[in-house]
């Protein structure tokens, strides 16, 4: 606990000790702010989208929303798995994780350019990266994988 200077007349915290107390509370609420920017997340959850120009980063491992509507996977600089969807939308599109599992591409208009092939029951799921820099989608609900980019034969149990 922080020790404030006193002013020994009538014992009011003085400016200089009352201003250090703020930047240190202001610079607390900063470094555990949550961050809302995709661009440095990990995972994302329902409701989450990675607009274009926006990645899910972790380690040597990058999802991207490039900006002719692809969404691409590297591991350290090699595409290793996209949707398959460059020049299907606009220069606005959006990747976003719905509430049912499915991970949408969306057009600027709000069309759908690609989905996930699961749509399940309305849960809590998350995407995120394994060991290996694919992407899958998880029920938080059960625990299960209900999709993921990885070939069946590299990736069993690894989500």
């Amino acid at each position: 606990m922080m020790a404030m200077m006193m002013n020994s007349t009538n014992n009011i915290p003085t400016r200089s000790s009352t201003s250090i107390f703020i930047i240190c509370v202001a610079a607390l609420l900063l470094i555990f702010a949550p961050s809302y920017s995709n661009s440095s997340a990990s995972s994302m959850q329902v409701g989450d989208i990675l607009n274009t120009g926006d990645s899910l980063i972790l380690s040597g491992c990058t999802l991207t929303m490039e900006s002719d509507c692809l969404l691409i996977l590297y591991a350290i600089g090699s595409s290793i798995w996209d949707s398959k969807t460059s020049g299907k939308g606009d220069h606005h599109c959006q990747a976003k994780l719905n509430n049912d599992g499915q991970l949408v591409i969306l057009s600027g208009a709000g069309n759908t350019v690609w989905g996930s092939p699961y749509q399940g029951p309305i849960s809590n799921y998350v995407l995120e990266f394994n060991g290996d820099c694919y992407i899958g989608i998880r029920d938080l609900g059960n625990g299960h994988t209900v999709w993921s980019t990885c070939p069946i034969d590299l990736c069993v149990n690894q989500f």
